[in-house]
């Protein structure tokens, strides 16, 4: 399907010509690199070097790029032209390899996912950067049980590796994508081996074959991070940079721009003005594991060969059952409604192409982001805002489960398992909903911890009882009153707990985001009796809410600026922070807190 190459990239050139550079080298990279590795071919290399089911780099879309657009970081796919320069470091720049002796002792103990992180010596000048990297590689490995050993290299300062950041560039990292023509059928063969339960084991059964239909084609290719075949057994379990470079390329990269303030330690909540490091460096690690899609490659390159990663085999249009899995067409065009499913819940993804375009015009390595799905789905979350916490769920451990890894779960039989959480704020109420699954069907009670913006637990209830039928799987909704009392509060953290006192891992769910199309609030402030607002769709009849209660209809100055006037009594102000939202019609804005 890959061969060809020369013929039908001349005819691409012609009728593309007056197209950009980079797309056309994407083309032939695309081209040129997924050709399989002939023995002819690999004839004039070294008799040492691998040859991995024919695996190849693809170091031009092997790289993502975080920036900040309107105050929100999001992740983005790495242009051709950036992705080559993360990937060209300086072979003269000095590592050294970072340890945790704790955690060292800990993988020894286990045998499963191992990390070497190697840092440049900037990084050494940063300390609790330095210590926020070991952290964060080393949640994934306490989750994460397949016998691999993956180099990972760090750095942190005003430049990556040497070359400077661009202004509004936070971090780049470097995948070690690579590709294998006709690669599927060793993958599904691959995935059934390794199962590691017999529901697993069946699922993948229902793997279709000899290829994959998607909604543009039969896929028989397959592409995607490095580490990902290291976990399905496809390449060498443990990484050796130096050998493997000529094949696979340099090995995974990540670094972090100084120049944005970080809070280093999410225990004791984020700043309002700092960006979780420890997060956004998971959330990296995550796409090396696998977190990565083809879709819309097509649609930017039309002539470029068909192919599917790993978690594309798992993503649908809505409405797939075990039923259809084997024939539902996977999705690899942008737009539309994409979800991934594996046997149990449809969970939303994003459906923008690798450069942010179509679709909800968020990159479609990732969930779909909390501010259009109204929920918090998982680390793999596209965006985040300064003074946001943004955990593992098990909504990531259901995919990475999917695409070929153990992953180790504290909720063993029996345990409840929260899958799905959404909070709605109406008033002084929020209520809770989402599903649970329980295998000995008897939840019994719960209990919600309200969290502020940076994590920090602001108030709780307690122990409640609650009916949940004896279902093994559920759907419900609690709520919990006197929110007014708390306008600090963002999040709702919930637990469950079974008769038999055995309690889910908790599950956080955040209230603070605008409603898609309604108003959005940027600074809220008190002059004597005027509240000024200032926003976007502020236009019309805005109705304007204070701790709870709507208090007035402002006075419109514009679009993004409205008044309105009052006491502090008329407007329920109180001393202290004070939760401001605003309505258009039915649509709500966000939260912002007036501390006065």
């Amino acid at each position: 399907m890959w061969s060809d190459i020369t013929e039908r990239t001349n005819k691409y050139l012609i009728m593309k010509r007056q197209q950009s550079i980079a797309i056309v080298l994407f083309v032939l990279m695309l081209m040129a690199l997924a050709t399989p590795i002939t023995k002819s071919s690999a004839s004039s290399q070294s008799e040492d070097r691998p040859n991995y089911f024919g695996l190849v780099a693809m170091p031009e879309v092997g790289a993502e790029v975080q920036d900040f657009e309107d105050g929100t970081l999001k992740c983005r796919q790495a242009s051709p032209e950036e992705a080559l320069e993360i990937s060209r470091r300086d072979p003269n720049l000095q590592l050294q390899e970072i340890t945790n002796a704790d955690r060292d002792q800990l993988n020894a103990q286990t045998g499963g996912l191992t990390f070497t992180l190697r840092a440049t010596s900037q990084l050494e000048q940063y300390p609790q950067a330095k210590a926020a990297f070991l952290r964060a590689a080393g949640v994934w490995e306490s989750i994460l049980q397949n016998p691999i050993h993956v180099v990972v290299d760090v750095d942190f300062g005003p430049t990556g590796f040497g070359r400077p950041f661009p202004p509004s560039r936070l971090g780049e990292t470097g995948f070690q994508n690579v590709a294998g023509d006709s690669l599927y059928p060793t993958v599904r063969d691959k995935l059934i081996a390794g199962a590691s339960s017999v529901e697993e084991r069946s699922l993948y059964n229902l793997l279709p074959a000899p290829g994959v239909p998607t909604d543009i084609g039969v896929a028989a290719g397959v592409f995607g991070p490095a580490t990902m075949f290291r976990a399905l057994g496809i390449l060498d379990p443990v990484a050796d940079p130096e050998r493997e470079r000529a094949t696979l390329g340099a090995p995974p990269s990540i670094s972090f721009n100084s120049a944005f303030k970080f809070d280093f330690d999410p225990s004791d909540g984020i700043d309002r003005d700092k960006i979780d490091f420890t997060a956004v460096a998971e959330h990296e690690i995550g796409h090396l594991l696998g977190f990565f899609s083809a879709v819309g490659i097509r649609e930017q390159v039309p002539d470029s060969p068909l192919g599917v990663s790993v978690w594309d085999l798992f993503r649908f249009r809505p409405g797939v059952t075990l039923g259809t899995f084997t024939s539902s067409p996977r999705v690899l065009s942008s737009g539309g409604v994409h979800v991934f499913f594996a046997g149990h819940s449809e969970v939303q993804l994003s459906t923008g192409r690798g450069d942010q375009s179509g679709g909800d015009h968020e990159q479609s390595h990732h969930w779909k982001a909390n501010e259009l799905s109204g929920r918090y789905l998982g680390v793999m979350d596209p965006t985040l805002d300064f003074g946001e916490v943004a955990p593992i769920t098990d909504n990531d451990l259901d995919a990475l489960d999917a695409i070929g890894y153990r992953v180790a779960r504290d909720d063993g039989d029996g345990v409840p398992v929260i899958r799905d959480l959404a909070a709605s704020l109406d008033g002084d109420m929020l209520s809770l909903t989402g599903t649970a699954v329980d295998s000995g069907g008897d939840i019994a009670q719960a209990q919600v911890k309200l969290l502020n913006g940076g994590g920090l637990t602001v108030a709780q209830t307690s122990q409640f009882a609650v009916d949940f039928g004896t279902s093994s799987q559920v759907s419900f909704r609690l709520t919990v009153s006197n929110l007014s009392n708390f306008p600090t509060a963002v999040q709702a953290r919930l637990e469950l707990t079974d008769r038999q006192g055995q309690t889910s891992k908790p599950v956080i769910a955040m209230f603070n985001h605008a409603v898609p199309g309604g108003p959005l609030l940027s600074n809220v402030s008190r002059n004597g009796k005027k509240l000024k607002i200032k926003g976007e769709h502020l236009d019309g009849g805005v109705a304007v809410e204070i701790n709870g209660v709507i208090v007035a209809e402002g006075t419109n100055e514009s679009d993004n600026k409205m008044i309105v006037k009052g006491s502090d009594t008329s407007l329920n102000l109180r001393s202290g922070p004070n939760r401001v939202r605003v309505r258009n019609g039915a649509l709500w804005s966000n939260i912002y807190i007036l501390d006065l």
